[in-house]
């Protein structure tokens, strides 16, 4: 089976890359700076996605400030690919797209309209075979939280990575959303 993942260049997309090969799939990559389709997630097309025929499109890319809704954008892209065949979509959001607050607004406004379309469209999706799959971490040690003084405590990644790939392996159900927070605060 052929996975896309975006923004993949490090941290989750990375560790999700990772964990796909690991469980035998065939992963194309794309991130700002290598990967087989070496382009900003915004500018992918139909015949990008052809080109790696994916069953699976993990939609990873982080949401930039000046392209905020570059995941929506992404995310209308993987329906219109799916429209024929069906697939999986993973949208990995945040936590902020739930529960905002006013240290990052911008990225909480991105993820809340990464939630809200896809809320909007999810169950008709489902119902012409594309399932989507709307993941909210919490801080993971990686990327943004580097800086952080608890980065020790936070979400590892490579554990998180390997439960996101398990939810593509259901059959007689999907998993539509799904909250993960750490578990370490002490």
């Amino acid at each position: 089976m052929n996975v896309l993942i975006t923004g993949s260049t490090k941290g989750l997309g990375k560790a999700m890359a990772e964990e796909f090969r690991n469980q035998g799939y065939n992963v194309t990559t794309n991130g700002r700076y290598s990967g087989d389709i070496a382009k900003r997630t915004s500018q992918i097309n139909i015949r990008d996605f052809k080109k790696c025929n994916p069953q699976i499109i993990v939609n990873n890319a982080f949401c930039l400030y000046d392209d905020i809704e570059q995941q929506v954008l992404f995310l209308i892209k993987s329906i219109n690919y799916f429209a024929e065949t069906g697939g999986t979509i993973i949208n990995v959001n945040s936590v902020a797209g739930i529960y905002p607050d006013t240290i990052e607004p911008l990225y909480a406004a991105a993820k809340h309209a990464l939630r809200g379309y896809s809320e909007s469209v999810k169950f008709e999706c489902m119902h012409r075979g594309i399932r989507i799959i709307d993941v909210y971490p919490g801080a993971i040690g990686c990327g943004l939280s580097e800086g952080r003084v608890d980065f020790t405590k936070l979400i590892d990644p490579k554990e998180l990575a390997e439960f996101i790939v398990t939810l593509c392996n259901t059959k007689s159900f999907v998993v539509s959303s799904i909250q993960f927070n750490r578990t370490n605060y002490g």
